[in-house]
């Protein structure tokens, strides 16, 4: 019998050849992309168990999971023992019974060293005092296998909270996917989230992995035969999920193209998400600048013209244009022109109120502060809501640190107690 040679597979195979260490007692996100790296490292080594395509990673996982992820089962071979051939077997049985031993023994130090490679990493990642209670009193090392001391650690040191749970539970449902993008990426989503449920002793079913996956893909609206086929098949497992709708990417990306330029709902829904985050954002900018006008000075070139209406509006061009990309633009239209509205809005607001504060100004020993309006009139401008100190702006609706529009100097930690010599406005009004 050939001597066996034992190979170094970490630095030989492992994608991860060395794991970065742990420092301190491990987290759940350390003991997650530890578990990754274990996960690509036993997978990259090439075996004939557990479906013969997913190398050794059935070392990693537990026997539930490997099969749900892979529909195969995957069992570490035993030692097959001495080679016993019995008296007066023939010549050609006997070679053959030694060739298979042979073969045996290989698969099974094969296995062996491959499993000591991950465990290597493991203790290697993880300081020995997190691990001692693992370890056989009497040899010093771990011989469990890599997915029960994966499983312990987690359980120990990698538990997360219901409300954890909830927030990527959340990130997963209010995932869109671009279709540009290949189908992994939602695969990966729910898988992270199956990993930290499974931190949260919540496990997710494999119906339930599915369940999240069918409806990331029907809020596409683009995949409606790949779905009616999904509905008809008899294996509806996440395993098969995933390779029935790699399947149909890959077909809809041969028919479009890479870039999926067909799907003109995806673009104009994109371009609707992208531009109501951009309007948000600058309500609550116009919101607080509006509130601190009475400090604010104008530049001299302040434009004063009202903007031109939008007459050429972006249009999306597809034969195949359907009602909900139609509907889409016109969500772009109206969201344009809602803004160009706001910033006429606010720049009214500006005149008026600078032209009050100006022409008043003359006279403000005479009237108390009331602005002349021009026509014999006066106008005098309030804050409806001066509950909070701004060292920029005085007693106003936001305190210091929350300001948007601070000035130099500006101090975070002003108060009315301590104005740290900011600004007085409408100070007197909230002691009054």
């Amino acid at each position: 019998m050939p001597t066996y040679t034992p190979i170094d597979y970490a630095n030989a195979y492992f994608p991860i050849p060395i794991l970065p260490k742990i420092v301190g007692q491990p987290t759940f996100e350390k003991l997650r992309e530890l578990k990754k790296a274990l996960k690509a490292n036993a997978a990259s080594v090439q075996s004939d168990l557990g479906g013969a395509a997913f190398g050794h990673l059935g070392l990693v996982l537990d026997d539930a999971t490997y099969q749900r992820l892979t529909t195969h089962q995957y069992v570490a071979p035993p030692h097959p023992g001495p080679l016993v051939i019995v008296a007066n077997t023939a010549h050609h049985e006997a070679v053959r019974l030694r060739e298979v031993h042979q073969e045996e023994v290989q698969l099974f130090r094969e296995t062996v060293d491959v499993k000591n490679a991950l465990m290597k990493q493991i203790t290697s990642s993880i300081d020995s005092k997190f691990i001692k209670e693992l370890k056989n009193p009497l040899t010093d090392t771990i011989t469990r296998p890599v997915h029960d001391v994966l499983h312990f650690l987690m359980t120990r040191y990698g538990h997360v909270d219901s409300r954890r749970l909830k927030i990527e539970e959340d990130k997963v449902t209010n995932f869109t996917w671009n279709i540009i993008d290949p189908p992994v990426v939602i695969f990966s989503l729910i898988e992270d989230l199956e990993i930290i449920a499974e931190a949260a002793h919540n496990m997710k079913s494999d119906t339930q992995l599915v369940n999240y996956g069918l409806d990331l893909v029907r809020n596409t609206n683009e995949f409606e035969n790949a779905l009616l086929a999904w509905y008809t098949r008899q294996d509806q497992t996440w395993a098969s999920f995933k390779t029935h709708f790699t399947t149909a990417h890959t077909e809809l990306a041969r028919v479009r193209g890479t870039s999926m330029r067909g799907s003109s709902f995806h673009q104009a829904n994109a371009t609707v998400a992208a531009l109501t985050e951009q309007m948000q954002h600058i309500r609550n900018d116009l919101r607080e600048e509006i509130n601190s006008l009475s400090t604010f000075t104008p530049p001299t070139d302040f434009p004063t013209e009202t903007p031109p209406p939008v007459t050429n509006t972006p249009t999306l061009t597809h034969p195949q244009m359907n009602a909900t990309a139609q509907q889409g633009q016109q969500e772009i239209i109206a969201a344009i022109q809602q803004l160009q509205q706001q910033f006429l809005n606010m720049n009214n607001t500006i005149n008026n109120r600078t032209n009050g504060r100006n022409n008043g100004s003359s006279s403000s020993a005479g009237n108390g502060g009331n602005g002349n309006t021009g026509n014999g009139t006066t106008q005098r401008f309030t804050r409806n809501n001066i509950s909070k100190y701004c060292w920029s702006h005085g007693a106003c609706s936001h305190t210091s640190a929350q300001c948007n529009s601070k000035r130099d100097g500006h101090k975070n930690n002003a108060t009315f107690e301590n104005k740290q010599g900011g600004s007085t406005a409408y100070c007197g009004s909230r002691n009054a």
